[in-house]
């Protein structure tokens, strides 16, 4: 079996029996909406679906300069978030015009 890891897209090998059963992550991947952006510590402040708020750190600069792009230009941002094995990477940005 060969599979990418989510992360950091490095490659993984691993080989078993057809007969064995393998262990594989659940992955989640939830859609919420960013409230501030910290390009300096590179966070992003969050609203989770329960109305709750918390900070995201976002390691890739060219996704963190998209959402701060969309949150100057005044338009709503969500991120999607893939999270798994006690990590979390955002994956994509999108703005949302309030018409």
């Amino acid at each position: 079996m060969v599979g990418i890891d989510i992360f950091d897209s490095k490659k993984y090998e691993d080989i078993s029996p057809s007969t064995h059963n393998m262990q594989v992550p659940n992955i989640k991947r939830t859609e919420v909406q960013v409230v501030d952006v910290d390009v300096a510590d590179q966070q992003v402040t969050i609203m989770e679906e329960d109305g709750d708020t918390r900070e995201l750190k976002v390691e890739e600069k060219p996704m963190l300069d998209s959402i701060h792009k969309i949150i100057e230009s005044g338009s709503d941002c969500y991120i999607t978030i893939l999270a798994a094995l006690g990590r979390e990477k955002v994956i994509t940005a999108k703005e949302k015009n309030d018409d």
